[in-house]
């Protein structure tokens, strides 16, 4: 078993910070009692712990003769069970209102017992404290209560929280360490009996007493440690680090061993219950004022979260329906109090037009292929099937004779510009050769016909190949044969009245006479 932790200094800060014995206030008169509440189970008993189970709304007591009692909040329906053997019970708690265990603190030895409500019995298992909570006979556990992990300032537990005891006994500072405290929280190991994984000490806070701890019990509603003085008649609200909340003194009944907080959200005042083991009585006060905290700090009060203990989500959020676990919904929305969806859920609507099938979850585009040559004729149709039904197809490329398999696609043509059997790069998908294209695409040039390397506007003739380049000719004004300045570029014939040569001086003049 580890020994005792230090606190942190956060924890040590907040304790500094907590008021004193000055600030307690005397129980207020505006409290309403009830009428008080007798177990009339046989026997001498004497109520010495009180629990609340938050599903069955039932409360729990215990008697330090050994039995066991669950009643209705206004005491009636009294079930009560008592050990075969004396045992001095002296305080119960539930660590889990889903389930049928309570757990039972023991003061002779130090123990935590396991208990099933429902078959009302010990289990048997046990978990021995006296390893830490070191004391006289009667100066032991008295109060016992759990805190769920995300409420203590320790280190979570496997359990799902931790065990808060107080015992009567006065601190011994200077003696061994687990002398210093009277409250401690145990990690205990509920999956086996005996194991206790960690303990941690709680200092005193100041102006608190130092002694007579009776009971005590956690409100996740609240987030408040209540914690029972029968010694000085004290009721005193702390954190779960120890610190002060609120100090109510003069606490009307008498040797007060049990206490439950009955919280009824939205209401800000609660129901409050206070066993006495000599007026052998439970008293019920209404009117009790409390509180709802942001417990998980994102600044969202209680009231208005949806989640008090995760931080990253205050208000439901929206959820579809994912049966195929595809990560498309579908349907109507549904909220749920989850930063994340759960199971078979998704944030993603989009409309899933299968949700048993994970393949698909959008219409899919297929067309019709009668031959089953794949490929497709006419338009397209709408099936939420993630392959094309029979005789469809989710080709685009058109079938020339969907009635033939044997004739396919489209075929691809070139455009053939100068006639001359070669093809270009544009080309055509077609099921027939369409006028002014050839099959291949062998032409280099498609504007040179005869292919000798002048294409059309430049070749002399270009459907003859020994016909080439345009020439240039000179005009000869005066019909010596000699040409001017004057030019005309021509295909291979030259125009009337000009020449290939530019020799003239005076194309006015004869021969230049």
């Amino acid at each position: 078993m580890k020994k005792s932790i230090i606190l942190s200094a956060t924890i040590l800060v907040s304790l500094l910070l907590s008021p004193l014995s000055s600030f307690a206030v005397s129980w207020p008169v505006t409290f309403t009692r009830h009428s008080d509440i007798v177990i009339s189970a046989a026997g001498n008993y004497e109520p010495s712990g009180l629990a609340w189970n938050s599903v069955t709304n039932k409360l729990f007591s215990v008697c330090n003769t050994g039995q066991v009692t669950i009643m209705n909040l206004d005491g009636s329906g009294q079930d009560t069970v008592k050990m075969a053997s004396y045992m001095d019970f002296e305080a119960i708690t539930i660590a889990d209102p889903n389930t049928t265990k309570a757990f039972i603190g023991l003061e002779n030895r130090d123990s935590i017992l396991e208990y099933d409500w429902v078959t009302r019995a010990l289990t048997g298992r046990t978990w021995d404290l006296t390893g830490v909570l070191t004391g006289a006979d009667n100066q032991g556990l008295e109060g016992l209560t759990f805190v769920p992990n995300g409420y203590h300032p320790f280190s979570a537990s496997a359990s799902g929280g931790l065990f808060y005891a107080g015992i009567q006994r006065a601190p011994t500072p200077g003696g061994a360490i687990n002398d210093d405290y009277l409250l401690y929280a145990f990690d205990i190991d509920l999956s086996t009996s005996g194991r206790i994984v960690s303990w941690y000490g709680i200092p005193v806070a100041a102006g608190t007493p130092t002694s007579d701890i009776s009971d005590l019990f956690f409100s996740k509603e609240t987030g408040v440690l209540y914690v029972l003085y029968d010694g000085s008649n004290r009721l005193i609200e702390m954190t779960t680090t120890g610190a002060v909340l609120a100090d109510y003194s003069n606490v009307p009944v008498a040797d007060q061993e049990g206490i439950a907080v009955i919280t009824n959200n939205p209401s800000e005042t609660a129901d409050i219950y206070l066993a006495s083991d000599s007026g052998k009585l439970i008293g019920w006060f209404s009117g009790y004022p409390v509180t709802y905290y942001d417990a998980d700090g994102d600044g969202v009060n209680y009231r208005s979260d949806c989640n008090d203990h995760d931080r990253l989500v205050s208000a439901n959020r929206s959820y579809y329906r994912d049966v195929d676990g595809d990560g498309v919904g579908t349907g109507v929305a549904e909220s749920f109090c989850l930063a994340s969806p759960p199971v078979g859920y998704t944030s993603n609507l989009e409309n899933d037009c299968n949700d048993n099938d994970r393949l698909v979850w959008e219409y899919q585009s297929y067309y019709r292929d009668y031959d089953g040559d794949g490929f497709k004729v006419g338009p397209a149709h709408s099936f939420c099937l993630a392959n094309p039904p029979v005789r469809y197809t989710s080709s685009t490329e058109i079938d020339c004779n969907d009635r033939d398999s044997t004739i396919l696609g489209r075929t691809r043509y070139y455009r053939d510009r100068d006639s001359d059997g070669l093809g270009s790069d544009a080309s055509v998908l077609a099921c027939s050769l369409p006028a002014g294209f050839v099959s291949n695409s062998d032409d280099l040039n498609d504007n040179d016909c005869d292919n000798d390397g002048w294409g059309a506007g430049r070749d002399c003739d270009d459907n003859n190949y020994l016909y080439q380049k345009i020439k240039t000719y000179y005009q000869d004004a005066d019909g010596d044969g000699l040409g001017s300045k004057i030019i005309y570029d021509s295909y291979c014939v030259p125009p009337a009245n000009y020449v290939t040569n530019k020799n003239d001086t005076d194309d006015t003049i004869p021969f230049g006479l």
